[in-house]
């Protein structure tokens, strides 16, 4: 893939300004994928799951949940 695609689905999607929604966000995966989202301002994520749990693995593998949504 040319890296002139990515850059233009990546600046349509931050016009955007879409939320996406992780039902599985007790994986390390994907609050690490949640993360990059809000620091890249591609998509505002909404981790869906047991809030003690969710925050307690983000500080297991030291990823800033500051600005997720938790539900």
């Amino acid at each position: 893939m040319s890296s002139n695609f990515i850059e233009n689905v990546r600046e349509k999607a931050k016009a955007k300004n879409y939320k996406v929604a992780f039902p599985d966000a007790e994986d390390e995966r994907t609050l690490k994928a949640a993360n990059f989202l809000l620091k890249e301002k591609i998509a505002r994520p909404v981790l869906i799951g047991n809030p003690d749990a969710i925050n307690k693995l983000a500080g297991e593998i030291g990823t800033s949940l500051d600005g997720v949504e938790i539900i």
